[in-house]
């Protein structure tokens, strides 16, 4: 992975502020988001993902010191802000999402972005295994219809 704090904070410049997103911060969310990767799956792709992944928890941290600044609970799961007003402050929310299919990646545009390529990433099946006789005298995967390099 090449993916920097500094290359992070070039990419996405809603996170280049270091007094709101401390350089700690930003290197634990890309440092878990790999952990989070298969590095071969993504390939080419790893660093955009791992930066959305990154992006996506930074931002849900940021609404969650937002709302412990406003005396709210830390931790909760709000939906997304569709309606303000201005004198009377009042505001509206939607339901959280609550699907386990897609958890909490609809509440950011990075989540949004990522679940989509992540989806990419992970069609299609995968070989386990080596194809033709392996160690213990059995076979490993099939290697399809091709000939063997092997």
């Amino acid at each position: 992975m090449t993916v920097t704090v500094a290359s992070f904070r070039q990419a996405y410049t809603n996170f280049k502020d270091p007094a709101a997103f401390t350089d700690a911060e930003i290197q634990f969310q890309l440092s878990f988001g790999l952990l989070r990767h298969n590095t071969e799956r993504w390939g080419d792709l790893l660093d955009n993902g791992v930066m959305l992944f990154a992006a996506h928890f930074l931002s849900l941290q940021a609404n969650a010191k937002a709302a412990q600044a406003a005396g709210q609970g830390v931790g909760g799961l709000q939906g997304l802000l569709t309606s303000v007003s201005a004198k009377g402050v009042s505001w509206t929310r939607t339901p959280p999402p609550t699907r386990m299919e897609d958890g909490r990646w609809g509440l950011t545009v990075y989540g949004v972005q990522w679940r989509e390529l992540a989806r990419a990433m992970g069609a299609g099946g995968l070989q386990i295994g080596l194809p033709g006789p392996d160690d213990a005298g059995g076979y490993g995967a099939w290697p399809g219809p091709y000939p063997s390099p092997f």
